[in-house]
């Protein structure tokens, strides 16, 4: 999805993915489900909403997930 014009950043939280688009870029949902596909995951549903961006905001990388 990174490799997609005008993603900013991807938030994974269990079995869902929060993409941040810049400004009114569009995400493809073919291209979506081609990259997931690839990977060996599947695609439930896909929808577009206006979220309001936090003043502040954190990165955590993280291992050992269990």
């Amino acid at each position: 999805m990174k490799s997609q014009p005008g993603v900013k950043s991807v938030i994974l939280s269990g079995l869902r993915a929060t993409v941040v688009m810049d400004g009114d870029a569009a995400l493809d949902e073919a291209k979506v489900k081609a990259a997931l596909k690839g990977k060996g995951m599947g695609f439930a549903s896909m929808e577009k909403q206006e979220i309001t961006r936090p003043k502040v905001a954190y990165e955590l990388i993280v291992s050992g997930a269990t």
